[in-house]
């Protein structure tokens, strides 16, 4: 799924309001990893780094951790991306963390893929 796609990004705007108004904060957690991936996609780095700490805020606050590690990993892939690399480095770390805690098996080989990446850097 892309989300520079306008009409993809229009969709993910929609759903935060409804999010909201049911309390309905997984999904809300999500829908703001989401957003802020299509902020990255188009550029808007600052606005998606502020949308991703929303997202791992959100998802402390409820204990959910599933938002917060793909806050966390899409954060560090953005400040890779800028060329960050010890920036991202604890967030890759994080969400690796996390991802082991929670026996996510694709989260944990994407989380070590992408640490090596950085580490390449």
């Amino acid at each position: 799924m892309h989300l520079s796609n306008p009409l993809i990004s229009e969709h993910v705007e929609k759903s935060i309001p409804i999010f909201q108004a049911h309390q309905d904060h997984v999904r809300l957690a999500m829908a703001l990893t989401r957003k802020a991936w299509g902020q990255m996609l188009n550029g808007y780095h600052d606005e998606a780094i502020r949308v991703y700490q929303e997202a791992i805020v959100l998802g402390r606050q409820i204990e959910d951790k599933r938002p917060i590690s793909a806050a966390l990993n899409n954060l560090a892939e953005l400040l890779r991306m800028d060329e960050e690399y010890d920036k991202a480095a604890p967030y890759y770390e994080e969400a690796l963390a996390i991802d082991r805690e929670r026996e996510d098996s694709t989260g944990i080989v994407l989380g070590l893929v992408n640490m090596s990446r950085n580490a390449l850097m």
